[in-house]
């Protein structure tokens, strides 16, 4: 299966762009386009310049989100986050999630958004819509994400800090099994679902394989046992795009292929250890 770049569920009209173009000038506002857009639900000039821009922006908005019930306004927070993977991001949410004082559908969108910045495979628009999803104190919720295999394109990805899991799931482990707000009981419990399982045994040696050419890495499964791996894909020139990172999920005996933009060298990891790498044949040119 050909993993896709990721779109923005929540109708932003927001157009895909390439690395190339994400690193071209950036805009003189970002952070009014960035304000204009949130508030709007619109997209505002080429957000997808402003990258470096809007880690500060973006968290900002997301402790300001503390006293909204508007799920109008809250939703775009929880898309223009997974364009922007960044620890200031991730731990803003936290914040959001676990500020009592908060509204409640404030602090749900907290919790959704530590976990987009965590996995960026995770999309919860579902049947009803994202802005359901923050309001409404349903178990089901969880079922209605939808994975988005390997993630997507993100306009500034830094890597979140290593012990980013361990957080997660501790704050979702306190809310889900004493916080006062149904709501946010019962998304913290979908949360520490979708969360690897902590017990998992270690991926042996040959559990997965990687082949490569010029547009893409083949990953396989070796067992039959499902796999997910983190990944990055870590260029090999100086000047080329940041470095590519997400999730990958393997099914038994499963073959995933993840695109890359420039020349360089994938590495899938669990809890921290290599498990398998390969660099792209050499010889092989940037892709446009």
């Amino acid at each position: 299966m050909r993993i896709p770049a990721l779109a923005l569920v929540f109708a932003l009209a927001i157009p895909p762009r390439s690395f190339a173009q994400i690193h071209h000038a950036v805009p003189a506002n970002c952070r009014g386009l960035l304000t204009a857009s949130l508030s709007s639900g619109h997209a505002h000039g080429d957000l997808s310049r402003c990258g470096m821009a809007l880690p500060a922006e973006l968290s900002n908005a997301i402790i300001q989100a503390a006293t909204r019930r508007d799920t109008a306004r809250l939703v775009p927070i929880l898309a223009y986050s997974y364009s922007v993977r960044d620890p200031r991001v991730f731990t803003a949410a936290l914040e959001l999630a676990t500020n009592t004082r908060a509204q409640g559908e404030a602090r749900v969108l907290g919790l959704a958004v530590a976990l987009a910045q965590y996995d960026p495979r995770v999309s919860f628009q579902g049947r009803r819509g994202a802005g359901a999803m923050l309001s409404e104190p349903l178990s089901a919720n969880c079922t209605e994400a939808t994975f988005l295999a390997g993630g997507g394109q993100h306009w500034h990805d830094a890597a979140l800090p290593p012990d980013a899991q361990d957080r997660l799931r501790a704050v979702a482990e306190r809310l889900a099994a004493q916080d006062a707000e149904r709501a946010v009981r019962h998304f913290a419990r979908c949360i520490l679902r979708m969360l690897p399982d902590p017990e998992a045994p270690a991926v042996a040696a040959g559990a997965v394989s990687i082949s490569a050419n010029c547009e893409e890495f083949s990953v396989r499964n070796n067992t039959g046992e499902r796999l997910e791996l983190a990944y990055r894909i870590e260029p090999r020139a100086r000047g080329s795009p940041e470095a590519e990172s997400g999730t990958i999920v393997l099914l038994p005996h499963g073959q995933e292929l993840l695109l890359h933009t420039a020349a360089g060298t994938l590495k899938l990891m669990q809890g921290g250890r290599t498990v398998a790498s390969a660099p792209v044949p050499s010889g092989c040119a940037a892709q446009p």
